[in-house]
């Protein structure tokens, strides 16, 4: 017995010895499956990490154009109330010129009639008055006269 305990002790070991290689042929299976599976997770993760990059430079792009797009419709958006504005402010000064002119006119033929009034006043005048009187009335319309052309050349200095 103890010599077929033998022969199978021997069996049983070469049997372990192989199951041992077997196991250990496994384990270096296992091994090279890991660092397979890890540089396969890194090159996923690689390429997810390039994806996102692609993604996020897209979307800033797109944010980009979109933000341009917006600037550009604020930019003409103002372009058009300022050129509105500036026409606006072209037909206040048209009316307003107009306004000076019909002012200045209105004066003029005011200024007109009360030195015609005024001279006719004076000359009736004259005929009852002293000569010292006289040369006091002559004074009296070159003041009007020069207050007339000072007038004119205040409303001139404004023009």
């Amino acid at each position: 017995m103890n010599l077929k305990s033998n022969a199978e002790i021997e069996k049983l070991k070469e049997s372990n010895n192989g199951k041992s290689k077997e196991i250990q042929q496994l384990k270096q299976n296992q091994s090279a499956f890991d660092i397979r599976i890890i540089k396969l997770e890194e090159i996923l993760k690689s390429n997810n990490d390039e994806q996102f990059k692609q993604i996020a430079k897209l979307n800033l792009k797109s944010e980009k154009e979109l933000s341009e797009k917006k600037q550009d419709e604020e930019i003409s958006k103002i372009n058009n109330e300022n050129l509105i504005l500036k026409q606006q402010l072209n037909n206040l000064n048209i009316k307003f010129e107009k306004f000076k002119k019909d002012i200045q006119l209105k004066n003029q033929i005011n200024e007109g009639k009360k030195e015609n009034n005024y001279n006719n006043q004076l000359s009736q005048f004259k005929y009852n008055q002293s000569p010292t009187m006289v040369s006091f009335i002559q004074i009296y319309k070159k003041l009007i006269v020069f207050k007339f052309l000072l007038h004119l050349l205040c409303v001139l200095v404004m023009n």
